[in-house]
């Protein structure tokens, strides 16, 4: 059995129990897991906030 990171452990997990969409904010500490998600695009839709563009 190939060694996962913890990232990669938890969405086999999230997989595995059939989520098939996740809503994330990006951010420095949880970088890994949304590397991990964005390898897993086929068969994962990640929803992440859009930035406001200020109006003038």
């Amino acid at each position: 059995m190939p060694r996962l990171s913890t990232a990669e452990a938890t969405l086999q997990t999230l997989l595995r129990h059939g989520l098939d969409t996740v809503h994330a904010l990006p951010g420095l500490h949880n970088a890994s897991m949304i590397d991990a998600f964005y390898h897993a695009a086929d068969r994962l839709r990640v929803i992440h906030p859009t930035p406001a563009v200020p109006e003038d």
